[in-house]
Protein backbone atom coordinates (compact mmCIF):
# COMPACT_ATOMS: atom_id res chain seq x y z
CA UNK A 1 0.00 0.00 0.00
CA UNK A 2 1.16 3.63 -0.88
CA UNK A 3 0.38 6.35 1.35
CA UNK A 4 0.19 9.63 -0.44
CA UNK A 5 0.00 13.13 1.24
CA UNK A 6 -2.60 15.67 -0.45
CA UNK A 7 -3.22 18.98 0.57
CA UNK A 8 -5.04 20.06 3.88
CA UNK A 9 -3.25 17.43 5.63
CA UNK A 10 -5.34 14.99 3.79
CA UNK A 11 -4.25 11.54 2.32
CA UNK A 12 -4.82 8.71 0.46
CA UNK A 13 -3.93 4.93 0.83
CA UNK A 14 -3.06 3.46 -2.82
CA UNK A 15 -2.87 -0.39 -3.47
CA UNK A 16 -0.54 -2.08 -6.00
CA UNK A 17 -1.97 -1.74 -9.82
CA UNK A 18 -1.55 -5.21 -9.95
CA UNK A 19 -4.40 -5.39 -7.03
CA UNK A 20 -7.19 -3.91 -8.78
CA UNK A 21 -10.07 -5.64 -9.03
CA UNK A 22 -10.92 -6.78 -12.78
CA UNK A 23 -14.13 -5.28 -12.50
CA UNK A 24 -12.85 -1.98 -11.95
CA UNK A 25 -9.86 -2.65 -14.19
CA UNK A 26 -12.68 -3.52 -16.89
CA UNK A 27 -14.53 -0.44 -17.01
CA UNK A 28 -11.22 1.83 -17.31
CA UNK A 29 -10.04 -0.13 -20.21
CA UNK A 30 -13.57 0.43 -21.47
CA UNK A 31 -13.61 4.08 -20.65
CA UNK A 32 -10.04 4.51 -22.30
CA UNK A 33 -11.26 2.38 -25.77
CA UNK A 34 -14.09 4.61 -26.35
CA UNK A 35 -12.06 7.84 -25.94
CA UNK A 36 -8.88 6.59 -28.20
CA UNK A 37 -11.87 5.09 -30.66
CA UNK A 38 -13.44 8.89 -30.27
CA UNK A 39 -10.25 10.74 -30.92
CA UNK A 40 -8.40 8.34 -33.15
CA UNK A 41 -9.70 10.44 -36.39
CA UNK A 42 -9.23 13.73 -35.36
CA UNK A 43 -6.97 16.03 -37.91
CA UNK A 44 -3.05 15.93 -36.73
CA UNK A 45 -0.64 18.38 -36.78
CA UNK A 46 2.77 17.26 -38.51
CA UNK A 47 4.37 15.93 -35.29
CA UNK A 48 1.03 13.79 -34.68
CA UNK A 49 -0.44 15.57 -32.51
CA UNK A 50 -3.93 16.51 -32.25
CA UNK A 51 -4.95 19.82 -33.46
CA UNK A 52 -6.25 21.45 -30.81
CA UNK A 53 -9.05 23.24 -32.62
CA UNK A 54 -10.39 19.32 -33.12
CA UNK A 55 -10.22 17.88 -29.61
CA UNK A 56 -13.68 19.41 -27.55
CA UNK A 57 -15.25 19.08 -24.48
CA UNK A 58 -16.62 16.04 -24.93
CA UNK A 59 -12.79 14.36 -25.36
CA UNK A 60 -11.75 15.65 -22.43
CA UNK A 61 -14.80 14.55 -20.27
CA UNK A 62 -14.59 11.22 -22.19
CA UNK A 63 -10.65 11.14 -21.12
CA UNK A 64 -11.61 12.55 -17.53
CA UNK A 65 -13.96 9.87 -17.08
CA UNK A 66 -11.54 7.32 -17.74
CA UNK A 67 -8.87 8.43 -15.17
CA UNK A 68 -11.41 8.61 -12.56
CA UNK A 69 -12.07 5.05 -12.85
CA UNK A 70 -8.58 4.62 -12.47
CA UNK A 71 -8.46 6.42 -9.61
CA UNK A 72 -11.15 4.77 -7.65
CA UNK A 73 -9.94 1.54 -8.73
CA UNK A 74 -6.36 2.09 -7.12
CA UNK A 75 -7.92 4.47 -4.34
CA UNK A 76 -8.42 1.74 -1.23
CA UNK A 77 -9.15 4.92 1.50
CA UNK A 78 -8.57 8.48 1.95
CA UNK A 79 -9.24 10.55 5.10
CA UNK A 80 -12.07 12.29 3.60
CA UNK A 81 -15.34 11.44 5.20
CA UNK A 82 -17.32 10.37 2.56
CA UNK A 83 -16.62 6.99 0.77
CA UNK A 84 -14.10 6.43 -2.15
CA UNK A 85 -16.47 6.99 -5.33
CA UNK A 86 -16.37 8.67 -8.87
CA UNK A 87 -18.74 11.17 -7.76
CA UNK A 88 -16.63 12.32 -4.58
CA UNK A 89 -14.18 12.49 -7.02
CA UNK A 90 -15.77 15.48 -8.09
CA UNK A 91 -16.30 17.18 -4.61
CA UNK A 92 -13.02 17.23 -4.13
CA UNK A 93 -10.84 20.79 -4.02
CA UNK A 94 -8.95 21.04 -7.56
CA UNK A 95 -5.34 21.04 -5.96
CA UNK A 96 -6.47 17.54 -3.71
CA UNK A 97 -7.76 15.93 -7.14
CA UNK A 98 -4.87 17.05 -8.98
CA UNK A 99 -2.46 15.69 -6.30
CA UNK A 100 -4.65 12.15 -6.07
CA UNK A 101 -4.60 12.00 -10.55
CA UNK A 102 -0.40 12.83 -10.33
CA UNK A 103 -0.13 10.03 -7.98
CA UNK A 104 -2.25 7.40 -9.63
CA UNK A 105 -1.48 8.30 -13.42
CA UNK A 106 1.33 6.45 -13.86
CA UNK A 107 0.10 3.13 -12.69
CA UNK A 108 -1.89 3.52 -16.50
CA UNK A 109 0.73 0.75 -17.77
CA UNK A 110 0.62 -1.55 -14.77
CA UNK A 111 -3.22 -1.97 -14.94
CA UNK A 112 -3.60 -2.59 -18.63
CA UNK A 113 -3.11 -6.09 -19.35
CA UNK A 114 -0.08 -7.22 -21.83
CA UNK A 115 -1.57 -7.74 -25.23
CA UNK A 116 1.18 -9.00 -26.70
CA UNK A 117 0.99 -12.21 -28.56
CA UNK A 118 2.25 -15.29 -26.93
CA UNK A 119 4.00 -17.77 -29.46
CA UNK A 120 2.38 -20.76 -29.90
CA UNK A 121 5.61 -23.26 -30.42
CA UNK A 122 2.96 -25.91 -32.46
CA UNK A 123 2.07 -23.07 -34.81
CA UNK A 124 5.26 -20.65 -35.42
CA UNK A 125 5.87 -17.31 -35.66
CA UNK A 126 2.39 -16.71 -37.20
CA UNK A 127 0.88 -12.85 -37.42
CA UNK A 128 0.42 -10.77 -34.98
CA UNK A 129 -2.55 -8.53 -33.75
CA UNK A 130 -2.63 -4.89 -34.54
CA UNK A 131 -1.22 -2.58 -32.80
CA UNK A 132 -2.61 -1.34 -30.17
CA UNK A 133 -2.84 2.92 -29.77
CA UNK A 134 -1.18 4.41 -26.77
CA UNK A 135 -2.55 8.15 -25.59
CA UNK A 136 -0.73 10.58 -23.56
CA UNK A 137 -2.71 13.02 -21.44
CA UNK A 138 -3.08 15.65 -23.71
CA UNK A 139 -4.30 13.32 -26.51
CA UNK A 140 -1.51 13.03 -28.74
CA UNK A 141 -1.31 9.12 -29.90
CA UNK A 142 1.02 6.14 -30.80
CA UNK A 143 1.44 2.99 -31.92
CA UNK A 144 2.73 0.55 -29.95
CA UNK A 145 3.33 -3.53 -30.48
Amino acid sequence: MTHVPLPDDAWAELISPRKVKERDRRRYLSAMVAFRHAIVDLPREEDGNIKDDSYGPEHSEMLNSALDLLTVALVKAWSFEVPVSVEALGDLSADAADALRAAVIDARGEVTPDYSPVPDPKVGSGGSPPPLMASSMDGSMSTTR
